[in-house]
C-alpha cells in the first residue's frame, strides 16, 4: 500500500543552493514516516530515488548521475560515450572558453594566468572529453587522490599532495566562473572536496659552506655569480630577478621594483657585493640576466639553468628560492625585524612571523643552553648576629 503523499509547494521548490532554480525533474514526496524523499525523473522516463541528505555533495552527485547517466561510483556508465573535444558539453570546451574569456585575462595576474593555464591544459589532455555537467564530488576527489599519490607525470610517478590541492583549487575557480559568469552550471563539483593534509617543507636555505662553494666555482664576471648575487643580496623571487635592470637602480644606489607575485613596490639598498657583481657582468641591455644572444630569460628557463649550475658543483639541494630563504634568515640574524621583512622581501605578516620565530628560537636556544646544565650545589649560608 502506497502511503506517500506529495510534498508541500515550499519543499518542492527548495533550491539545491542559494540562487538555484529547482530542476523540473527533481521532486519530493513525504513517506509514511513523515520524511521527505527526493526523486529525479526526466519527462515520462523512469524515476530515480536520491537517498542522500538534500543538498549534500553525494545528493548532488546522485542527481547528476540520474540526469547525465553516470554510474554510482562516479564512473561513466556503459551507455555514456566520450564526447568530441569540440562539443560544447565537454570539459575541454569549457576550459578553452574560460582561458579565452575576458574574466580570465583581467582577474588574474600574468604569472597566475600562466600557472592556471598549465594546470587546466594538463586536466584537459586527460579528461577533456568528459561532460563537465556530469562531473561530481567523487570525480574531483578521485583526481585529487590520484595526483596526491602518483603526481601528474605517468613516466615519473611520485607523491604530489601540494599539486593535488592546487589542481582542485584551480578547477574550483573554473567551475565558479561557469556558474556565476556564464550560467553553464548549477553546482561546483569541487565544493566539499577537502585539501590533502601533508607536511609542508620549505626550500632548503643555503648554508655558508654552500655559498662559499658556489662563489669559488663561479667567480665575479660569470652569469651564474651575477644571478646568485641578485637573488641573495636583494631577497627577491626569480620572477623579479629576471626583470631587474639598470633602470631599476637610482643614483643613490637604491633599487626599486614591483614584485610580480604581490604587485608590491619594493625598495632595496644595493650592497657593495651586489654592485661589484653587476659591474663585473655580463649583463644584458634591458635586464641584468639575459640569454647568450642578449634576449630576456624566462622564469622557468632561469630556474632550470641555475639549478643545473648547482647540480654541476655538487649542490643538489640548493635552489634559487633557497637563496631568498637564506637572505631572510641572514637578515634576522643580523638584527632585522618584521617591518624589514615585510617592506624589503614583501612577506605577509604571518610569513614574516614564521621566519622571526625560527630565528629567535635558535638564538634563544643558544643563550639558554647553560640553563639545562646541572649546577653544583651552593653552600647554605647562615645569618650570624653581630
Amino acid at each position: 500500500m502506497n502511503t506517500s503523499r506529495k510534498a508541500s509547494a515550499e519543499q518542492r521548490r527548495r533550491p539545491l543552493f542559494p540562487g538555484h532554480r529547482p530542476e523540473k525533474g527533481l521532486h519530493c514526496e513525504i513517506n509514511r514516516h513523515g520524511n521527505a524523499v527526493w526523486y529525479y525523473r526526466e519527462g515520462h522516463g523512469p524515476r530515480t530515488r536520491l537517498d542522500h541528505p538534500f543538498g549534500s555533495p553525494k545528493f548532488i552527485e546522485a542527481y547528476k548521475a540520474a540526469k547525465w547517466g553516470t554510474g554510482p561510483a562516479g564512473e561513466p556508465s556503459p551507455a555514456q560515450k566520450a564526447l568530441s573535444r569540440k562539443d560544447p558539453n565537454c570539459l575541454e570546451w569549457l576550459i578553452d572558453r574560460y582561458l579565452a574569456s575576458r574574466y580570465f585575462a583581467y582577474e588574474n595576474k600574468p604569472n597566475t594566468q600562466a600557472a592556471h593555464r598549465i594546470v587546466l591544459r594538463a586536466v584537459a589532455r586527460k579528461n577533456g572529453d568528459q561532460p563537465f555537467r556530469a562531473l561530481g564530488w567523487s570525480h574531483i576527489k578521485s583526481l585529487r587522490d590520484q595526483i596526491a599519490e602518483k603526481g601528474s607525470n605517468p613516466d615519473r610517478p611520485k607523491p604530489a599532495p601540494a599539486m593535488a590541492n592546487r589542481v582542485v583549487s584551480v578547477l574550483s575557480i573554473l567551475f565558479k566562473w561557469a556558474i556565476e559568469e556564464e550560467r553553464l552550471l548549477e553546482v561546483n563539483p569541487c565544493d566539499g572536496v577537502k585539501k590533502v593534509k601533508y607536511e609542508q617543507k620549505t626550500n632548503h636555505p643555503w648554508t655558508d659552506e654552500e655559498c662559499d662553494r658556489f662563489e669559488a666555482a663561479y667567480p665575479l664576471g660569470t652569469r651564474e655569480r651575477l644571478a646568485y648575487a641578485l637573488l641573495g643580496m636583494t631577497g627577491q623571487r626569480s620572477s623579479d630577478v629576471v626583470l631587474m635592470g639598470p633602470q631599476h637602480i637610482d643614483e643613490d644606489g637604491f633599487m626599486r621594483i614591483r614584485q610580480q607575485k604581490t604587485s608590491k613596490w619594493i625598495t632595496v639598498k644595493v650592497p657593495p657585493s651586489l654592485a661589484a657583481a653587476i659591474a663585473a657582468g655580463p649583463t644584458g641591455e634591458e635586464t641584468f640576466i639575459a640569454k647568450q644572444d642578449g634576449g630576456k630569460l624566462g622564469v622557468s628557463a632561469f630556474g632550470a639553468w641555475l639549478r643545473s649550475a648547482c647540480d654541476s658543483i655538487g649542490l643538489p639541494e640548493c635552489t634559487p628560492h633557497g637563496l631568498r630563504h637564506a637572505a631572510a634568515t641572514r637578515a634576522l640574524e643580523n638584527g632585522a625585524d618584521v617591518d624589514y621583512l615585510t617592506s624589503v622581501f614583501g612577506f605577509t605578516l604571518p610569513v614574516a612571523a614564521r621566519y622571526v620565530q625560527t630565528a629567535d628560537g635558535r638564538k634563544a636556544a643558544e643563550r639558554g643552553a647553560a640553563h639545562l646544565e646541572r649546577q653544583a650545589p651552593r653552600p647554605h649560608l647562615r645569618v650570624v648576629a653581630g
